[in-house]
């Protein structure tokens, strides 16, 4: 592990103790997740959607939101997507592909990275990720976020 990765991966348990005191550690519905990216990303944020995405996929210029590999009203696991012009999607999954991609995402091109996982297959504190990586890289930008 570099010394960036580390970093990132310190500052991203520094924002989820702040996520899990908003969400909790426990699975966390639709609204609860909206709520808290609203309150820790402001005008950044973008939403929460099934695994369908945005409406007509369309998303305003830099922003951030979650989407969830199931289609409503079935349960799934969020993943968190950051756009910013110029770039390709960015696209964080707090259990590193291990539970498929989002249909929203299909072959677009996106930056899906995190070889490592940050939860067990078995944990259920996605939402709290995916809103304390959003937090990281808002604040700490694109480089740092892509470490973790």
């Amino acid at each position: 592990m570099t010394q960036e990765n580390s970093d990132a991966d310190r500052l991203l348990k520094r924002y989820l103790r702040g996520a899990v005191a908003d969400l909790g550690s426990g699975p966390s519905s639709t609204g609860a997740v909206d709520a808290a990216g609203r309150r820790a990303l402001g005008d950044l944020w973008h939403g929460v959607f099934d695994a369908r995405g945005p409406p007509g996929g369309a998303v305003p210029g830099r922003c951030v939101y979650v989407i969830n590999t199931a289609l409503a009203p079935h349960p799934g696991h969020w993943i968190a997507v950051a756009h910013e012009p110029g770039h390709s999607p960015l696209v964080y999954d707090s259990l590193a592909g291990a539970v498929g991609r989002p249909a929203a995402l299909g072959g677009a091109a996106t930056e899906l990275y995190g070889e490592t996982r940050e939860q067990n297959r078995g944990d259920t504190h996605c939402g709290a990720l995916c809103v304390a990586w959003a937090r990281l890289w808002r604040e700490k930008g694109r480089a740092v976020a892509r470490a973790v």
